[in-house]
């Protein structure tokens, strides 16, 4: 019963790829059985795999036709030895252009066009990622969007499409928060015609997915999920049993270094791993705070202040605690709602020089201090701390593996990136 349904779902993606190809010879009078005829003298209506791939690559931004749709129509029309019949497939797409010409009142392709059509998404954490998008749009959608599609439409004389700009702006406009890579998502689901949105799949499938969660109860009376709603798994961490008869259990394999406890930095801890991200990002500090200071006080508020450090790039770094300690540090005595930001650029700045060091010149300095040199790496053991014989295997385990990238020419960072999502 599972095969089934997956061959028909798989047949459904291959037919709705064939329409779009249809529909895009409609429009533009493109002839693809007479480039399929170029290579095949013959007339025996077989073509190589790769000459097949490549006559329709070339009308693939055209048609709006994805390497994963381009993949399963050429394996759909392919035979045991590898060649691909493709008159059999300039039947499916190009017997309805015979129709086209014979009947007088058809005047476009979009007769051919399935108005629920959406993109595929090969990978199963987009697909995931698509999913948990459209029910954060779902919960925000307080307000009927069909309308906001309809007015445009209207204008437009389109069908059942909008473009991807009038699409931004209704979301916009409703306040949903989507990041660009959310959005992105949206539009390569939802993409028709390389330009356009279609908003009647949209809107389907944010209104079945309210009435799943109507259905089944999971949303209160403000549409926000329920915290235990049923179905939800419970993640439990059960004690340790206890010894029976002086018997001890078995203890863990493999202890458990990634989860460290969160440490809690004193407000140097803090200044010493701004002036690190400073000095290896070669930040000039003063040119973030000092556009918050238009009458040139010397002093910020601390929303400026904490804003400022976002632009940075170091807010992201900062809990809430170790943010309190640093505007406390720095809050001005005569007016405690205000920090002086000067005193905390020429903190941050000690990294790279001493202030008026002009006028001392016989004073050595380094740049970077020592201690930034040798902080260790947030959550890190403190590598001179550790024993000489972990130290010597760490070691020569290291240069082994340096060794064998230099020999094989290796680079890691593909590898690596895989396995980052």
């Amino acid at each position: 019963m599972d095969d089934d349904n997956r061959l028909d779902i798989k047949l459904n993606e291959i037919w709705k790829a064939c329409r779009k190809i249809q529909d895009t010879i409609f429009r533009y009078g493109y002839d693809i059985s007479k480039d399929f005829c170029e290579h095949d003298p013959q007339g025996k209506g077989l073509i190589s795999e790769s000459l097949f791939s490549s006559i329709l690559g070339k009308y693939k931004n055209v048609i709006g036709l994805s390497d994963f749709e381009l993949r399963e129509v050429t394996d759909y029309f392919r035979l045991r030895d590898g060649r691909v019949i493709y008159s059999e497939f300039c039947k499916v797409v190009c017997n309805e252009e015979r129709l086209k010409k014979d009947a007088g009142d058809i005047a476009s392709g979009l007769e051919w066009i399935d108005p629920m059509h959406v993109n595929v998404i090969p990978r199963p954490e987009d697909r995931r990622q698509l999913c948990l998008i459209l029910i954060k749009i779902a919960q925000f959608a307080h307000l009927p969007l069909m309308p906001y599609f309809q007015d445009y439409e209207l204008i437009s004389q389109n069908r059942g499409t909008v473009t991807v700009s009038h699409f931004s702006r209704v979301l916009r406009f409703m306040k949903i928060p989507l990041s660009d890579k959310d959005f992105l998502l949206l539009l390569k689901r939802y993409m028709k015609d390389s330009y356009m949105v279609n908003y009647v799949a949209f809107m389907k499938h944010i209104e079945n997915i309210l009435d799943y969660l109507k259905s089944n109860k999971l949303t209160d009376n403000s549409m926000k999920i329920i915290q235990n709603f049923p179905g939800k798994l419970v993640d439990l961490e059960l004690p340790e049993l206890p010894p029976v008869n002086g018997t001890n259990i078995a203890q863990r394999v493999f202890k458990d270094f990634c989860n460290h406890p969160q440490e809690n930095k004193d407000i140097c801890d803090i200044i010493f791993c701004l002036q690190r991200h400073v000095h290896k990002n070669r930040i000039r500090v003063r040119e973030f705070l000092e556009g918050f200071d238009l009458l040139h006080t010397g002093t910020l508020t601390r929303n400026q202040f904490e804003r400022a450090l976002h632009t940075m790039g170091v807010g992201k770094y900062l809990t809430q605690r170790e943010m309190v300690l640093l505007c406390t540090r720095y809050i001005d005595p005569i007016d405690t709602n205000r920090i002086r930001w000067r005193i905390f650029e020429d903190e941050i700045d000690r990294v790279f020089t001493v202030k008026y060091l002009e006028k001392t010149p016989l004073l050595e300095f380094q740049s970077p201090p020592q201690y930034i040199k040798e902080m260790p790496r947030s959550g890190s053991k403190y590598w001179q701390e550790a024993c000489e014989p972990v130290r010597n295997l760490c070691e020569e385990a290291l240069r082994r593996i340096q060794i064998r990238i230099q020999n094989r020419r290796l680079h890691l960072h593909p590898f690596f990136r895989t396995y980052d999502k």
